[in-house]
């Protein structure tokens, strides 16, 4: 009996010297600013003649502004453009994404010429697929990231600096017996903190 009220004791002692003692803790957040996109230049491909309406072609527009037409086309005096924005932000080294809208399911465009179809002209649409993105500093930086053809995607980086400047490129394509005129599509393109 007498060793049992020992063994109580200890016991007893043990947990009276192993209470815990308080440790402060901050609770904190930040409230940073919003992104800024502002776009510097739409996408344009530029102006071109069809050697042979029967033939197909593809222009190809380089996030540096540089389009190479198939032997199909033949550019004109006219200044093809990727498309460019300058993103800027007070929080540099944030992670974001770029997200484009209002694409196809493979994350194509469709450009849409108004005019009727008329004569030996059957298509009033051309593609944009093979879409590129590039992020640099003052221009684009030495390697373009493809956008895959999954819709949906986003292109996830790191901001560097508190200015940076996206631009977006692709490859036109041209169909045969494609109607003259001017063919537009609407994009949308969002820049988000991650």
């Amino acid at each position: 009996m007498l060793l049992g009220a020992i063994a109580l004791m200890v016991g007893f002692s043990g947990t009276v010297m192993g209470q815990d003692t308080p440790v402060n803790v901050n609770a904190s957040a930040s409230i940073v600013t919003a992104l800024q996109n502002e776009k510097q230049s739409d996408m344009y491909f530029g102006n071109y003649i069809v050697a042979n309406e029967a033939n197909i072609g593809t222009v190809t527009l380089s996030t540096a502004s540089v389009a190479t037409p198939s032997s199909n086309l033949t550019l004109l005096t006219s200044k093809p453009t990727a498309a460019a924005f300058k993103i800027t932000t007070a929080y540099p080294n944030m992670d974001y994404y770029v997200q484009l809208g209002s694409l196809d399911a493979a994350n194509t465009l469709t450009l849409t010429n108004s005019e009727d179809l008329s004569g030996t002209y059957t298509n009033k649409t051309m593609s944009v697929n093979n879409l590129i993105l590039n992020i640099g500093l003052d221009g684009p930086s030495v390697s373009d990231v493809l956008l895959p053809t999954n819709a949906g995607y986003r292109f996830d980086n790191t901001l560097s600096s508190t200015t940076s400047y996206l631009f977006i490129g692709g490859t036109l394509n041209v169909s045969a017996h494609q109607l003259p005129g001017i063919y537009t599509k609407t994009f949308t393109v969002s820049v988000l903190y991650n």
